[in-house]
């Protein structure tokens, strides 16, 4: 497409990089509206969450020597989410 604009002399072209800009700003944010939506979906539909130890016993199985790096701050430890954590790790140990 292109846009024409007339003024005193010859029709002269008008760059269309603007509406451009506008198609794909709609564009993006279209898709990362999808994404979030999708996202919710997900969440909202998987009414048995996988444990913790199932899914690190799914990545020991894609990869059987696999290093895992432990978050050990102090909000972590102060949730309780770390002992999840260390039992999980001996979970997958044992196996």
């Amino acid at each position: 497409m292109v846009v024409y604009y007339i003024s005193y002399g010859e029709p002269q072209r008008q760059p269309l990089w603007q509406p451009l800009l506008l198609i794909l700003l709609i564009t993006l944010a279209l898709a990362m509206a999808a994404a979030i939506a999708y996202g919710i979906y997900e969440l909202a539909s998987d009414s048995d969450p996988d444990t913790l130890e199932d899914v690190l016993l799914d990545l020991r199985q894609d990869d059987p020597n696999s290093t895992y790096w432990i978050d050990t701050s102090k909000s972590i430890s102060e949730s309780g989410y770390l002992d999840e954590v260390k039992k999980a790790l001996e979970t997958v140990a044992r196996s």
